[in-house]
């Protein structure tokens, strides 16, 4: 697949997250800031820019960069006073500001390389409402928030209650869901919040009365205890001690997801799953095991993050078996049953640049589903394993309830007697469509998804309904990748027709015996890792005649390309029919090499008992 890079882009694609360090270009207009920009977002109702960078809010118009409006926003706080200290997991303590959290890089840290001003204003959060005003939070005046107008930028409304960190190199994320809640994802700073007054996550009210703007959402408990719509650690140790960095956040039906990076748990009870990585990921944390994990929870006000709370790992694997456990950033396309998750992932924990490579999974939501659902099934239903998830809660056994069979891949409980927080360990895996060896670091990803009436895909050569995927880099380029149509793989009926189809985004699947798309083949917990545009065929057997009247008799069956290693052998297996295809046997193959099977014959016996049984 080629890349295109372009050094500059029509205003159709300037509505995308794409961090630059000092300016922003379009076609021949050029906008420049006089400090570090850090996000900006397009406002479709009145077709302008907001940009927001340190101390600084712009609004510009949309079609040659002019500004419309600019503010000072360091002027508007109280309390500008940058908090930088950092406490690692051994509770090394440092107040400098140029230095990073030892257990994770930043994309702010190659951002401003380092360079942090106290008495700066750092933008956290940048969102648009529902009113179409502007949600701005910053580190300043103890992370708290303000509401603009977006027409002249004015303020509207102040908040009272801290939401996002106050320490740049901490991450929050937030967004707004349907039912006009802000969702938000903090990661702790026992330094900057040494009360634990920022959640790790909450449901906060976008009321514009000064007594409840942007608090948290309370309900009564069964036991008639206020309780809120957020989730906290254990306690400040061991949110000090278990960083989770919360980089991307979105809801799909009912539900609010949450991408982290972070180690799997506190006892690191599954070596196993680290075992599996250990050999292709290039971790650089002084033997810290981390990981991408996915988070989800009912979108429900009356009921707690807690009481419906699931964690799975994610990951993404290359074409070359090359893994990218870590995840950068990510895009999610909400289209109903086709709705699809983008992530950019990276090979490595550090910001440098000389080792480093990144990788684009796509995952259907329904794939993430079916894993969610199965995790549950295990532990609510099943009664197998641990709960696990020992820093939100206690860890205990699963325990068996039949009363639950029934659950269906959107199950929320009704009350507090089913088992949560859960927290699986078999990662969500899916292959790259993309693979960039560019020794950059990739900042921001943003998909366009064209309708069939959108005039942009004439300008371009794509199909309808495909999605563009857009990217930045930290050295302020934009590259554009047009991706082909994934849903066309089913018109092809053979794996010859599948892998000749010249539709990199179309694999054979042999499980299934069908094309599909690349995101697809791998239901459940046990997936199959089938090589894309792979068609096995038989290349020889040895030997060519035995007889069926001989015990323990075999065949070395050669083929023509080589099967994957690292999977159960009792996932091979041979099967044995007579001419007319009447009956069938199946016999448990062994991979002997690459290309060779190991094949049981079976017994005469067996076959007897075949036809006795179809006669």
């Amino acid at each position: 697949m080629s890349i295109i890079f372009y050094h500059s882009i029509s205003i159709y694609y300037l509505i995308f997250l794409i961090l630059i360090q000092y300016s922003l270009s379009i076609s021949n207009f050029k906008f420049s800031s006089t400090t570090t920009l850090q996000r900006f977002l397009f406002d479709e109702q009145t077709q302008t820019i907001i940009v927001v960078s340190v101390n600084r809010l712009y609004k510009l118009y949309s079609t040659n960069l002019s500004i419309l409006a600019e503010i000072d926003t360091s002027s508007t706080f109280t309390n500008t006073e940058l908090c930088t200290t950092i406490i690692g997991r051994a509770n090394v303590t440092t107040t400098s500001i140029n230095i990073n959290p030892v257990h994770y890089f930043s994309i702010n840290s190659y951002l401003f390389n380092n360079q942090l001003t106290n008495n700066s204003a750092y933008n956290q959060l940048l969102l648009l409402t529902p009113s179409n005003d502007l949600l701005v939070c910053s580190t300043s005046n103890r992370g708290t928030c303000q509401l603009r107008s977006s027409s002249n930028l004015t303020l509207i409304e102040s908040s009272s209650s801290r939401v996002v960190s106050t320490n740049i190199h901490y991450s929050t994320f937030g967004f707004i869901g349907n039912d006009s809640i802000l969702y938000t994802a903090v990661t702790y700073d026992s330094s900057c919040d040494s009360f634990y007054e920022i959640p790790a996550l909450s449901g906060r009210s976008l009321s514009l009365k000064s007594t409840t703007f942007l608090k948290i959402f309370n309900h009564l408990s069964n036991d008639l205890h206020s309780s809120s719509y957020s989730l906290r650690f254990v306690n400040n140790r061991i949110a000090r001690e278990f960083p989770v960095h919360y980089l991307y956040g979105f809801e799909h039906r009912l539900f609010t997801y949450f991408l982290t990076i972070q180690e799997l748990d506190i006892q690191q009870q599954q070596q196993h799953y680290y075992n599996h990585y250990s050999r292709t990921s290039s971790s650089q944390n002084s033997g810290k095991k981390l990981l991408t994990k996915l988070v989800r929870f009912c979108q429900k006000t009356q009921q707690a993050p807690i009481k419906s709370y699931v964690e799975l790992p994610l990951t993404c694997k290359s074409l070359s078996s090359n893994y990218y456990p870590y995840l950068v950033t990510a895009y999610f396309v909400n289209e109903n049953e086709n709705s699809r998750l983008y992530g950019v992932f990276r090979n490595t924990t550090t910001s440098s640049i000389n080792n480093t490579s990144h990788a684009i999974c796509l995952f259907s939501m329904k794939f993430i589903r079916e894993n969610i659902f199965q995790t549950i099934k295990n532990c609510v239903v099943d009664g197998i394993g641990q709960r696990g998830l020992g820093f939100i809660s206690p860890d205990t056994h699963c325990l068996p309830n039949q009363k639950l069979d029934d659950i269906d891949l959107d199950y929320c409980p009704d009350d507090d007697s089913v088992q949560y927080p859960i927290g699986g360990h078999i990662p969500i895996e899916q292959s790259s469509i993309i693979e960039l060896d560019d020794k950059v670091n990739i900042t921001t990803i943003e998909i366009v998804v064209n309708s069939q009436n959108d005039d942009r895909k004439k300008t371009v050569n794509i199909k309808d309904n495909d999605d563009i995927i857009l990217f930045g880099d930290d050295k302020s380029s934009i590259y554009m990748i047009i991706k082909e149509n994934l849903f066309e793989c089913e018109k092809h009926q053979t794996c010859d027709d599948c892998s000749m189809a010249n539709n990199f985004n179309c694999h054979w699947c042999s499980e299934q015996n069908r094309c599909v798309s690349i995101f697809e083949c791998s239901y459940g917990i046990n997936q199959r890792k089938n090589k894309f545009n792979m068609c096995t065929n038989i290349h020889n057997v040895i030997p060519n005649k035995i007889s069926l009247n001989k015990s323990n008799s075999w065949l070395d069956i050669t083929l023509s390309s080589s099967l994957e290693t690292n999977i159960r052998n009792d996932l091979y297996s041979c099967q044995f029919t007579n001419e007319k295809n009447a009956y069938k046997l199946l016999t448990t193959a062994t991979l002997l090499k690459n290309n060779i099977l190991y094949c049981p014959i079976p017994f005469s016996s067996s076959f007897n008992e075949q036809l006795s049984e179809n006669k």
